[in-house]
Formats: C-alpha cells, structure tokens, sequence
C-alpha cells in the first residue's frame, strides 16, 4: 500500500542524509548520521553525535541528527530535548521543527504543536510536514474551521500534496461536511488514481455518511486489492449492514486470512458466526478480538450473550461484569468529550462561569488530563479567580511540565503578584518548551526590563524578533529598553 511521505514527516533518503552532514562541516558528525540510518546501528550513533555536539555548542545540526538517532531508538523524550536544542539554537531549523511536531502529535501534545507551529502560520512559511502535523493537531483540539484553513492553505503552496488532502478530508468529515470532504477526496484520486491510503479513506468517508456510493466502490477496490486486508474488512462490514451475510462472510474471511490480528475483524467474523448459530465459533472469535486489543464494551456484551446461551453461568458473569466496568468507562470518556465541547461553547459565547461549570465536570471523570486543568484556569482567569487559576495552572504544569501556555501564564500570575525573578523562571521554561512561543520570549523580555536587566530584555526581544520580524509588541518593547538604557 502506498504511503504518503507527509504523513511520517518527509524523512530524507539515506544519500541526501549524507550530503547534508559533509554541507554542516566535518567527518563526525557524517560518520554519526550514516550511523542513524538504521535502527541496528542507531545506538553507536550516539556516542559520536556527542561528540560533535561537545566540540561545537553552537550547531543545531549536530542536535538534529543525535534526536534522529535517539527517535529511531524510540527514546523519544531524549529526541524531543534534542529538538528543542536544535531549536533554541536555530528557531526556524526546517528539520528539527518538523521532527518535534511530528513527535508531539504522537505524543497527544496537541496545543505544543500549535505553539510550536503558530508563528510559521502567520509567515506562511511551513513545511509540508508542518502544515499537516498544525493541520492535525487543530482539526483533535476541535478547532476545525482554522485546522481547514491551513490545510487549504497548505494545498496551496504544496499543490498536489495527497496527504495535506487527505487531511484536509478528514477534518472536514469532522466538522460536518461530508459533501466538501468527498469533492476534496476525488480532486485528490483525479490526480492520484489508485492511490491506496486516499482510495480507503474515500470509502470510509462514504461509509460514515450512508452514501449509496459506498457499496459499488468497496467492490471496485476489492477487485483492484483483493489482498487488502482493511478494505475487506470495510467490504465485509457494509455487506453485513445490507443484509447480505454470505457476502461478509465471504469478506471477513479473506481479510482474516491476509491480517488475522485484526481485532476488528475477529469481532465481525464472530458477529456473522452468532447470526449463523455457530456459538463455539463466535465464543471462540470474541475471545481473540479482545486478546488483541478490542477494547470497547460491546465486545464484552456479545461474549456475555453467547456465554448465556451456551449455559456457561459463570463465564457469562465474568463477561457482564467486564462489560458494565467497560461500559462505565466508554460513558466517562465520552462524557468528558462532551463537557469539554460544552465547556468550549461557552467560552466561546462569553459564559466563562458556565464553562469552568462544565471543565469541573469533565475533570471529575478525567482528573489527569492537563489540557483540561488548563481550560479551566482560562475560564477562571475570565472570572478573575486568581487564586483557583493558580491552583489549576500548578496542576496542568504538574501533569504536563512542558505545557508552554500553562508556564507562561504562571509567569504572567508571579509578574502580577510582584515577583519578577519567579515570573522570569516561568517565562524561561516556557520558552524552553516551546522555543517558537514569540508570546512568552516577549513577556521574558518585558520582565527583564522591568528589573532593568537591559542585556537580557534585549537578548529575549532579539529573539522574539528573529521568530517573527512583524511584531508590533516586540518592536516596541525594543524601542522602549533601546530608549530606556540611553537614559542616563
């Protein structure tokens, strides 16, 4: 199946890897990066990566290819320090931009990567990597009108870029429009034709809107990939859902056959077993989905059906027990989703007292999740509850010690209260966090000034300017402190 390059962060080849090393100046760091190439060889990579960065402090490229090397170890925290180095060095390092969006969007991070990425919306200077991941990360923080314009936006400039497409399509279907998603899906397969990922995503896409389309283009796919496992699946699913067991059956077992780890498939397969009266068989089948994962709480429900009419009492109990705790846990999870957009809503129609209302809420189901605190310490900030914001924006940092907005509101809560030196700690770790956080380099540059450090609100300003020459606030501010340290 082909693999849209976009969508795994437009990796070079191992040639061109090479090239760029020699172009960056020495045998080490060469010899490290041909290292990196292969996850065999990745951890003698290291060694000689630091190496180079030892004997030279100022090279983001040496931090680049140490973060390669670890992220092909999968010791992705120690890649992310090694991005954020690159970063702090060179803030518009392509390379190192592209490689720590793509890891915060594995790792949920979702409001670091528009942090992260924020500043080079405004410039329109992303890459194509950038502009999915900023793409991605707004379309799963529900900010889907913005998430379309800069995937649109990204088509622009990256004409032709199937994955921005298919993207785009997705957060469309998201948003509601199921029709704009399917005239973007077939632009993308008129210049693409049998394009394998955009070809599944179009019939999932016809799937979830009921087209009547959706039958006559699973079996054109199957003829054309008839190995495919997914798209078997899909086949088999929407058979089953118009009747026609001997078809799905057909299907799920082929798609068994080519992927039998499918848990999705195994559920199916046990489904088509039930109706056929085949108890054994289903028991059988149920008991694999869920070996392989399948969590949800339906799965559990049809085992408990068939454990019931096989006469296994207390098999069946177990199964009914399982099911309600993971019903239990469906219903907090989705509850939460709710009160969030609920929560949104509000914020958004200026009820910060009905939003912090509903992020309680959602917080009483998921008390660990820090973007929520973190909501809730915006709408708190609305109300001016200082001190509960406060409480809300240590536990946000506590979950997530990366969060960037989160420090840098800290910071803006000690500049408030009085105490510069903590709020310049807290401004520092945001933009350590987030080295393209132009909001909290300024705000460090301010505070700076404000103790009349002047070489470092200058440094601080510099920065910011660097990151985005158009800001009226940063320009300012250095005037001020130009004017301020010619004052005798």
């Amino acid at each position: 199946m082909e693999q849209h390059p976009g969508a795994f962060g437009l990796r070079e080849g191992l040639n061109d890897r090479l090239r760029w090393a020699i172009g960056v100046g020495g045998w080490l760091l060469c010899v490290a990066t041909l290292c990196a190439a292969t996850l065999t060889a990745g951890a003698a990579a290291l060694q000689p990566l630091q190496e180079a960065a030892r004997r030279d402090p100022t090279s983001a490229a040496a931090h680049v290819a140490r973060g390669e090397a670890l992220d092909r170890l999968e010791r992705r925290q120690e890649a992310e320090a090694e991005w954020r180095a690159a970063l702090a060095i060179d803030a518009s390092s392509g390379e190192a931009l592209d490689e720590l969006s793509s890891d915060l969007i594995k790792d949920k991070d979702f409001l670091g990567v528009v942090s992260l990425l924020d500043q080079g919306r405004d410039r329109g200077s992303l890459s194509e990597t950038q502009t999915l991941n900023l793409g991605e990360a707004l379309g799963l923080l529900a900010r889907q009108q913005e998430a379309i314009a800069v995937l649109k936006g990204g088509l622009l400039r990256y004409t032709g870029s199937a994955a921005l497409a298919d993207e785009l399509a997705t957060v469309q279907i998201l948003a509601g429009q199921q029709e704009q998603a399917y005239e973007t899906l077939q632009g993308v397969l008129a210049e693409h034709p049998g394009d394998g990922p955009t070809e599944t995503l179009y019939l999932r896409a016809l799937i979830s809107g009921k087209s009547d389309k959706a039958a006559a283009w699973a079996e054109k796919i199957i003829a054309e990939r008839p190995r495919d496992a997914e798209i078997l699946y899909l086949g088999a699913e929407l058979a089953q859902s118009g009747g026609n067991s001997k078809r799905a059956m057909e299907l799920v077992k082929r798609s068994l056959a080519a992927d039998a780890k499918d848990y999705k498939a195994q559920k199916l397969y046990a489904d088509l077993l039930m109706e056929s009266g085949d108890l054994q068989g289903a028991k059988e089948h149920l008991e694999k989905a869920i070996a392989l994962g399948d969590s949800e709480s339906d799965v559990r429900y049809q085992l408990f059906r068939v454990e019931t009419k096989l006469g296994n009492a207390a098999e069946a109990k177990e199964s009914l027990q399982a099911y309600m705790s993971r019903r239990a846990t469906d219903k907090g999870r989705i509850d939460t989703a709710v009160d969030v957009d609920r929560g949104n809503l509000a914020m958004q129609n200026g009820d910060p007292a009905g939003a912090a209302s509903l992020y309680r809420q959602a917080l009483q189901l998921s008390p660990d999740e820090a973007l929520i605190h973190y909501k809730l310490s915006r709408a708190l900030d609305a109300l001016h509850d200082s001190a509960q914001e406060l409480d809300e924006l240590q536990r946000a940092i506590q979950l997530d010690p990366n969060f960037a907005e989160a420090l840098n509101q800290m910071g803006y809560l000690s500049l408030h209260g009085g105490d510069a030196q903590k709020a310049a700690e807290f401004f520092m770790a945001a933009t350590k966090a987030s080295p393209s956080y132009v909001v909290a380099w300024t705000n460090l540059a301010a505070t700076y000034a404000s103790e009349a450090k002047w070489q470092q609100a200058e440094d601080a300003t510099e920065h910011a300017l660097r990151l985005d020459p158009g800001n009226s606030i940063a320009a300012r501010l250095k005037a001020s402190i130009a004017e301020s340290r010619s004052t005798p």
